[in-house]
């Protein structure tokens, strides 16, 4: 039987040649075909966090599978782990030959749960590179198979619960996020019912395992459905179930998503937390340049890293990050995650000005996007490329590429354009471009919306908890089209409470470095409070004093943490 041959025992043959390892299996009597079977199983788990050892295992039971009688129930078997180990190393078409000869060969064999079960790997192959029509085609031939099995046992209800998670899945990459979510929440209350009953630790340990994955996933549905805070708790659950040293690398995706969620949310330091603590359980190490075999494993990881260094301006780490993550999606062929990197890299790109570099790849996101049909990223590389019209001085085009995204037949704003993140980012990008088309009411509008979708989305709290990155840059543009219009008094209260937001989120940053990076792109809020209380045409001398005061500020505290910065180094070297 396959449970003879033990997963610590596997583990230990996956770092001996096979020759040694052949003699290990000799010695336990293990040389029969269901111990092939067994390490082609115990291989799959290994795939994504460690390929190599995975490798080994399949070539051990290859080796074993000549060695006793190349038995027909075993060939299948070693096609499945190749098909996986392809899908990893970004050979599309050797894993969907593998996949098929897999399903042949169970076919054959009258096998039609392991049957369906490779159909749930084919329908990744597809879903990766973007055949979804192809993929729904497989995954539901898949369940319908599965779901008309009558008293399934315990490993063929989580065959069917894994296809039902496949689906939906599928279903969040292409931003049908409410179906999904529903779905998710299903399997979740399945395997929930299971633990309960699970009269074993084993099978217990396999279910809390499985919950934190589903997990993983039906946080990104209630991420992208405005949920952060559903989404954080469910992260932080999936943390928790993940705890066997056997799925650390799925603990550290789960690190990585929550990473992610924050971002979003614009709690970056606890962003760079989470990404510090995946970074050591996908790549055994905090320092990725120390473990380039294990990078393949951890590209969703750098990208979403270089998000948080984008939003806190750490531009050489996330351009970095970005090419790492370039390099091995163009490698695997994962189109819908290459898009999102080259929309990231293009937004880099234009933070630093380089709107020649940033138009071609914001020029290839948009195409892949269109190709696989995602109005919800084509959307957000729309807003790029108006940001990019607006900074090259094309002000008018960039209002036309906004307000066919952001604006309904009636001429009011779309409730429906997008996410929170990616209506609020268009409202405010929209007021910026109408303030450089002296349309001064227009942007007052836009600014003002865009607060209300935030004040709407924190259901009773302030914005500010919620989404004090987005809440900052609403007050800016209040402050902006309030001062373009006239009303310093109330253009000023606006940027008061910018610089306010400014600090309180500065203050919570680790490193020195970091604080000071965070405000290379927001100096200009402070100008903006200066020059608002400058307007008055002979302004008193405390308001005089005011500005200076701000001015002070600003540069007293980048001057304090450098100063502190040089101490404690100083205090180090003694």
């Amino acid at each position: 039987m396959p449970g003879e041959l033990t997963p610590q025992l596997a583990t230990q043959l996956a770092d001996l040649p096979v020759a040694e390892a052949l003699a290990r299996l000799e010695e336990e009597s293990l040389l029969q075909p269901e111990s092939a079977v067994a390490l082609a199983r115990f291989a799959l788990p290994m795939t994504e966090g460690n390929p190599p050892a995975a490798q080994r295992l399949v070539d051990l039971a290859a080796a074993l599978h000549e060695r006793t009688g190349a038995q027909a129930q075993v060939v299948p078997w070693l096609a499945y782990a190749r098909a996986r180990l392809a899908l990893v190393g970004g050979d599309f078409a050797g894993a969907e030959a593998a996949l098929q000869e897999a399903r042949t060969r169970w076919q054959a064999l009258g096998e039609p749960v392991l049957l369906a079960r490779s159909g749930l790997g084919l329908t990744q192959v597809l879903a990766v590179q973007g055949r979804y029509a192809d993929a729904q085609a497989v995954v539901s031939e898949a369940v319908d198979a599965l779901a008309a099995i009558p008293d399934r046992d315990v490993e063929t209800e989580l065959i069917y619960l894994d296809a039902r998670i496949n689906a939906a899945t599928l279903l969040s990459y292409q931003e049908q996020h409410a179906e999904a979510a529903a779905e998710f929440a299903a399997v979740q209350a399945a395997l929930a019912a299971l633990l309960e009953s699970a009269d074993d630790n084993e099978l217990a340990a396999e279910l809390r395992a499985r919950l934190g994955l589903v997990g993983i996933d039906a946080a990104i549905s209630q991420t992208y459905l405005d949920n952060p805070v559903a989404a954080a708790a469910t992260l932080a659950e999936a943390i928790a179930l993940l705890d066997q040293p056997e799925v650390r690398y799925d603990r550290g995706r789960a690190h990585s998503n929550l990473g992610h969620l924050l971002t979003r949310t614009g709690s970056f330091a606890g962003a760079l937390g989470e990404f510090d603590a995946a970074t050591l359980d996908m790549l055994g190490t905090s320092d990725p340049d120390s473990a380039p075999e294990r990078w393949d494993g951890a590209d969703v990881l750098f990208l979403d890293h270089a998000i948080v260094q984008i939003a806190l301006n750490l531009l050489p780490e996330a351009t970095a990050n970005l090419d790492r993550a370039l390099v091995l999606f163009e490698r695997s062929g994962q189109r819908y995650e290459l898009g999102q990197a080259l929309y990231y890299r293009a937004l880099a790109a234009l933070r630093e000005l380089a709107l020649g570099d940033a138009g071609p790849w914001l020029a290839q996101a948009a195409a892949i996007f269109a190709e696989l049909g995602n109005d919800y990223w084509l959307s957000r590389v729309r807003q790029a490329e108006a940001l990019a019209r607006l900074l090259d001085g094309d002000a008018p085009g960039a209002a036309a590429l906004l307000d066919a995204l952001l604006v309904s037949g009636e001429g009011a704003a779309a409730p429906s354009a997008g996410d929170l993140v990616t209506r609020v980012e268009g409202a405010l990008l929209r007021s910026r471009v109408a303030l450089a088309q002296a349309e001064n009411e227009m942007a007052m509008r836009w600014a003002e919306q865009a607060a209300t979708w935030l004040n709407e989305a924190a259901a009773g709290r302030e914005a500010l908890s919620l989404y004090p990155h987005l809440a900052l840059l609403a007050l800016r543009a209040r402050g902006q089209a309030a001062r373009a219009a006239g009303d310093t008094q109330q253009a000023r209260q606006f940027f008061e409470q910018a610089v306010d937001v400014i600090e309180s989120q500065r203050a919570t940053l680790p490193v020195e470095e970091f604080r000071t990076a965070f405000l290379a792109d927001k100096t200009q809020i402070y100008a903006d409070l200066v020059l608002s209380l400058l307007d008055t045409p002979a302004p008193p001398e405390s308001m005089l004093a005011d500005a200076f005061a701000v001015v002070e500020r600003a540069r007293s505290r980048a001057l304090l943490e450098r100063l502190l910065a040089a101490v404690d180094e100083a205090a180090l070297a003694q």
